[in-house]
């Protein structure tokens, strides 16, 4: 739905509202082969294409069953000595060379337990399994052929590798590290025999749980099996050749069933569950793996490539948007974010030899002259209408725009990091977005910290890589693509001061709907404090008294355990929400929710990644119950290291779990009319109250618009009983000027009876 505002003769405001048309469902289907070419056919997959969720309380009540983590990773199997899953032999499966076997493995008792077994009681194939006393053991042809030196221990996850190189040598890995090598010239034999994981064919099951069991068709070097193991995995080509098995236990987008038994490998050995039980560890920080990961290109050669394929085969209205950290220039050399299409045709995002974002529309490239930041994340979006107007956006703020051609279709790959010609993006990228419709600068804004999928993305946003560790697009496509030349996921849990974007999936939690948010760039420590202190404010207005508040923190640092942070209120109440909090691995960012009701507190050296919901280390309600919410709030942020780097790049305060900023309910008593009020005060600086009356219930929207019509701001978009109703507006982060807000009301039960009122307001700063 598109709303374009005119100013008409003397004065008044005329609205035109034009509903496109979309189908709800979407026939596709893509047929990916080998590695891409420039002009790879394809077809579409079938697929639903799901709407986005409205944000009333009731669907997200049914919603947070389902989403808990930071996306959805968090799904283990529970064998529990019975139970056991199959894979169908393949070409695959039926290795006969060098392997790698490899899983998290949780013994929940003492006993001889089978992990993986393709043998079938033939003098073939491989196996791996745990002894009584913990020991590792691999075979092959139902032979010995090396058991660990270390066991592994009862009721704690432990990661376990083998690895045999044709015709040499066998080794075996306990969370990374070497527990023995035997040589041996045995290759496993071949056969038909299935894949058991959990169990051999005589009935010797697993007492515990497995997680992220993979197998390769090469020996993985103790450097590989180190960076990976924290990543949930799914991966084709460069660094992930041979992977030939992958089993996650988790679905690649969240609006499926969670649990489920897909190869993520993309070789189609999908097993079979044979009793297995889920284990959601998705609701917490995990203890596991990495939570956030993205792109890592070195800027020599790497790049992510996916087959054309019509959902980002732009021609007409559309957006593109991502991520991006540079990590460092190339002398005489530009770099290129995204890029589909040759110089004639198509379109790209890419920084100049000068440092400057910019973009490529056919044949005519434009500066936005927005200077690109080395050692920073950046938020960066384009959005074409239908007059083939160009807006570009940084952090949701537009920069620069221009009228250009309408985008010509082509056949091309798409290019992650590169274009056709070179220009290698050195630094980080994640959340790629493709939509084919203009998102308003409101919705860039909205989704700006929150990561998506199929499920919780807007109507028509059909790509996106969040890449968290999977290469199959996490929207309504599934797309595959191919890692190229020294192209990685990011690995922050076993990679030291990795870069994590500041994207959190808590749509239960009403993030980022409910949370009054504030992009920021504050260094950390600040340049130039006593103290090493960083302070930040943000502005809250005309909330009821406060009985629950939660926290949003997006910062990147040196070492999570040099750093205090404390939230202080408009009345000087404050709490203590982290200090010298350190996690284990090599995590040391911290893109997380501070919630009191969260399942998990701050303990140190627990924790690989506290993503999503977290304990802050000091309860915060019990100091903050009562107050008045109204007023400047701050986060004030210590550095104990003065040698130590970070930036915060948001944060954002949720008042009594709102699911949406601002609005109360003021009385249950029944209007006897529809009725929008003049804001107060007005003009006004930077906060403004917007007052509304509905006599029947209905859906309701109320949405703030800029001078030209476009929409900078949702106020309220849900369901609402009748009654009267205050909604809080901050103009904080935008420019003096006049603006309007509108109020849609449409009937509960009717599609044609409504309400609608349009007034001005004036911000000056």
């Amino acid at each position: 739905m598109k709303l374009k505002i005119f100013k008409a003769i003397g004065g008044q405001l005329k609205i035109l509202k034009h509903f496109n048309k979309r189908k709800k469902m979407k026939q596709r289907a893509v047929k990916l082969t080998e590695p891409e070419t420039n002009n790879e056919s394809s077809k579409r997959i079938s697929q639903n294409l799901f709407k986005k969720i409205f944000l009333s309380v009731f669907i997200l009540t049914l919603f947070s069953l389902n989403i808990n983590a930071q996306m959805f990773w968090g799904q283990a199997g529970n064998f529990g000595g019975t139970k056991y899953a199959s894979a169908p032999s393949s070409a695959s499966l039926n290795i006969t060379g060098s392997f790698t076997i490899e899983c998290w493995v949780y013994r929940s008792t003492a006993g001889l337990g089978y992990i993986m077994h393709k043998a079938n009681g033939s003098n073939t194939g491989y196996t791996l399994y745990v002894n009584p006393t913990g020991l590792i053991t691999v075979g092959t042809n139902n032979t010995q052929r090396l058991t660990s030196s270390a066991s592994v221990p009862e009721n704690i996850w432990t990661h376990v590798a083998a690895t045999y190189l044709a015709g040499s040598t066998y080794t075996i890995y306990i969370n990374g590290v070497t527990s023995g090598t035997a040589s041996s010239n045995s290759n496993p034999l071949s056969n038909t025999d299935s894949l058991l994981i959990g169990k051999r064919e005589n009935g010797i099951n697993l007492p515990g749980m497995l997680d992220e069991i993979r197998i390769w068709n090469r020996p993985l070097s103790q450097a590989e099996i180190q960076r990976n193991m924290r990543t949930s995995l799914g991966a084709t080509g460069g660094n992930y050749t041979g992977l030939v098995f992958s089993l996650t236990f988790q679905d690649e987008n969240s609006n499926a069933t969670l649990f489920n038994f897909t190869d993520w490998s993309g070789n189609g050995n999908t097993s079979y569950n044979r009793g297995v039980t889920a284990i959601d560890l998705g609701s917490k920080p995990s203890s596991v793996f990495s939570l956030n990961e993205s792109l890592d290109l070195d800027g020599t050669n790497s790049y992510f490539a996916v087959p054309n394929h019509s959902s980002f085969d732009l021609n007409g209205e559309s957006t593109f948007e991502a991520w991006v950290y540079m990590a460092g220039f190339t002398s005489g050399q530009g770099q290129n974010i995204i890029s589909k299409g040759i110089s004639n045709d198509g379109y790209s995002i890419f920084v100049t030899t000068g440092g400057i974002l910019a973009y490529r529309i056919n044949s005519t490239s434009a500066s936005t002259n927005y200077p690109m930041p080395v050692g920073r994340w950046v938020h960066v979006a384009f959005t074409i209408d239908a007059a083939n107007l160009v807006r570009a956006y940084v952090n949701g703020t537009q920069v620069t725009s221009a009228t250009r051609t309408a985008i010509i279709s082509n056949t091309d790959s798409l290019f992650i990091g590169k274009s056709n010609s070179g220009g290698y993006f050195n630094g980080f990228i994640d959340e790629v977005r493709i939509s084919k419709f203009v998102k308003t600068p409101a919705q860039i804004k909205d989704y700006l910290y929150c990561s998506v999928d199929a499920s919780n993305d807007l109507p028509g946003t059909d790509i996106v890589w969040n890449f968290d560790g999977l290469a199959r697009d996490n929207g309504n496509h599934g797309t595959r693509g191919y890692f190229r030349g020294n192209a990685l996921f990011s690995n922050p849990g076993t990679q030291t001061n990795v870069p994590v974007s500041p994207l959190v999936r808590a749509d239960n939690n009403n993030f980022t709907a409910g949370y009054n948010t504030k992009t920021s760039s504050r260094r950390i420590p600040e340049t130039g404090t006593s103290g090493n202190m960083t302070d930040d404010s943000i502005i809250i207005a005309g909330n009821p008294s406060i009985s629950d508040i939660n926290l949003f923190v997006g910062i990147n640092h040196t070492y999570d355990g040099d750093i205090d942070m404390v939230l202080i209120a408009p009345n000087g109440d404050s709490v203590t929400v982290c200090a010298d909090f350190f996690a284990a691995g090599n995590n040391d960012n911290i893109v997380a929710i501070f919630d009191d009701n969260a399942d998990s507190s701050l303990i140190n050296n627990r924790y690989i990644d506290i993503s999503t919901r977290i304990k802050p280390l000091n309860s915060m309600n019990p100091v903050f119950t009562g107050d008045n919410p109204n007023g400047v709030w701050r986060l004030r942020i210590r550095d104990d290291n003065t040698s130590d780097t970070g930036r915060m790049y948001s944060w954002g305060i949720q008042i009594n779990n709102s699911p949406l900023v601002g609005i109360q309910n003021v009385s249950n008593e029944i209007p006897d009319r529809f009725e929008l009020k003049q804001n107060y005060p007005n003009p006004f600086n930077p906060v403004t109250n917007i007052n509304f009356t509905i006599p029947k219930e209905g859906f309701v929207t109320l949405k703030v618009f800029d001078i030209t019509g476009r929409e900078v701001k949702t106020l309220v978009n849900e369901n609402l009983q009748s009654g009267k109703y205050n909604v809080d507006f901050s103009g904080m982060e935008l420019s003096s000027g006049v603006y309007f807000y509108r109020l849609d009301v449409r009937q509960a039960g009717s599609s044609t009876e409504g309400f609608s009122d349009v007034k001005k307001m004036i911000l000056v700063k």
